[in-house]
């Protein structure tokens, strides 16, 4: 699964290179280049098996997420990862 450019979340996204546990090796997530921003107050999980990579080229929640869940072989984040604000 790739994606280079910027990606505004309309609702909770899941993206599962393990059809849902059937192949639990999975495969590589790709939000590569620095422009690949990912935003939108939703929840974003991806999920890359025991042998796929996720790798994060730009920034995630520029519009902060409600929620960031990510497994996978390995996890490269190469820039600023934002949640919520809380409340205090």
């Amino acid at each position: 699964t790739m994606t280079g450019g910027a990606v505004t979340l309309g609702a909770d996204i899941t993206v599962d290179t393990t059809n849902n546990g059937g192949s639990p090796t999975g495969a590589a997530v790709n939000f590569s280049g620095s422009t690949s921003t990912i935003s939108g107050s939703q929840r974003l999980t991806l999920r890359a098996g025991t042998a796929g990579a996720v790798t994060l080229g730009g920034t995630v929640g520029s519009i902060p997420l409600s929620s960031l869940t990510i497994t996978g072989n390995s996890i490269t984040q190469s820039s600023n990862v934002k949640g919520p604000a809380k409340a205090r």
